[in-house]
């Protein structure tokens, strides 16, 4: 077994089997911490995607009731333009 060996290098292995185990456990901690922040990254890539889709719509919302404002003043604006001046 992986751990056995690993137990037995580090009990009486030589300096150079002892720092092959302790690198090989680097190696497996840095594989671990890159995919654990692989994983957060996807997770807060989906997030972001979704709220970023969520304030498009709202802002998209807002820019059509804008328009639909802008329209009623600029008939209002026209209408009034077509009355007869008062003295």
């Amino acid at each position: 077994m992986v751990a056995d060996s690993t137990v037995d290098a580090l009990k009486s292995g030589t300096a150079q089997e002892i720092l092959a185990v302790v690198i090989g456990l680097l190696l497996v901690a840095l594989v671990w911490l890159v995919r654990l922040h692989l994983t957060e990254r996807k997770e807060w890539e989906e997030r972001e995607r979704a709220e970023v889709a969520a304030t498009t719509s709202k802002l998209e919302a807002l820019h059509e009731k804008t328009l639909g404002i802008a329209l009623k003043v600029q008939r209002t604006i026209l209408k009034l333009g077509d009355l007869p001046e008062e003295d």
